[in-house]
């Protein structure tokens, strides 16, 4: 009797210890969940609220002046701000001098963009007004490996100015219309549109201070148009501007305003984030460094790209 007494305490005491055993596993194991939430919550995309229309187009800079690599770009962004749609039309300039500059191996970037709210045209659904406020930025690098420093940022408030854009059938986006108001001169209006009465070819009619009109076919209409936009939610819109085997440099042609960039652009702070090359359309996601934001630098290796839908 004693021996299967012994049996039975030794049975219920390892009994109790796997219960036991159980309990924390349980425990722990919850514990690891609310840590992987956690960590998920962390690495969740930064970007996924963000939503926007980008009508872009880019082209080759030709000169002997400057590198093959040298570009330009042209793009204009829609995107839903606290109930307001805001606008911004850019124009963005990577410029890589060659051996017949006085400067051979320097680089300029140039970036110049308005920037404001839109007016939607209540008789015509077609049309937008805006009133922007023009913003101007400029980085200069000595060579091509150098370091990319911080933008030199202007801001020109130029209150007198508007502009009308215009849909055509196709999803294209045409600026149809700009208004200036010149002190110490007057207003003075540039309408551009198609006329004609046998064959429809663009013109500019421009109304002077005093009220006089002329027309005029000479003008970069090219300058003026948009392809149908790419609409993107949650991914930032970016451009490659510089790459080797093992980086790439972009540059951010917007970002959403509901996050803190300067806590992101601290040293060492990085964000998983769901980009868009505009280049290539194609997204991808990658954690970043913002420090030198709008210039962000990812590693190759850790790029994570998608096949655009």
């Amino acid at each position: 009797m004693k021996t299967v007494f012994r049996i039975l305490q030794s049975s219920r005491s390892e009994i109790f210890n796997i219960r036991i055993l159980i309990l924390y596993i349980s425990f722990f194991l919850l514990q690891c969940g609310g840590i992987r939430e956690i960590l998920w919550k962390d690495s969740k995309p930064l970007s996924e609220n963000y939503a926007s229309q980008i009508f872009f187009t880019v082209s080759p800079f030709v000169s002997l002046y400057y590198e093959p690599s040298s570009f330009q770009t042209r793009y204009v962004i829609l995107k839903s701000q606290s109930g307001k749609t805001e606008m911004i039309q850019g124009n963005l300039k990577y410029l890589e001098l060659s051996r017949k500059s006085e400067q051979s191996g320097k680089i300029i970037f140039e970036v110049s963009e308005w920037r404001g709210t839109t007016t939607p045209n209540p008789n015509d659904n077609r049309k937008i007004g805006f009133s922007p406020t023009l913003v101007t930025k400029r980085l200069e690098m000595p060579s091509i490996k150098s370091e990319s420093p911080a933008f030199e940022l202007r801001k020109e408030i130029i209150n007198d100015i508007k502009k009308e854009f215009v849909f055509n059938d196709e999803g294209k986006l045409r600026e149809a219309e700009e208004i200036r108001i010149v002190p110490g001169i007057g207003t003075l209006k540039w309408k551009h549109g198609l006329r004609g009465i046998l064959a429809k070819v663009m013109r500019t009619e421009f109304v002077s201070a005093n009220g006089t009109v002329t027309s005029s076919g000479d003008y970069d209409y090219d300058s003026l148009e948009y392809p149908p936009a790419i609409g993107l939610t949650g991914m930032i819109p970016v451009v490659p501007f510089r790459k080797t085997e093992i980086s790439a440099e972009y540059y951010c042609l917007d970002f959403p305003s509901e996050i803190d960039l300067p806590t992101l652009k601290e040293d060492g702070v990085k964000k998983s984030v769901s980009f868009y090359d505009l280049t290539v359309n194609k997204p991808f996601t990658t954690t970043a460094n913002f420090k030198n934001y709008p210039i962000i630098k990812i590693s190759n290796e850790k790029t994570n790209s998608h096949e655009s839908k």
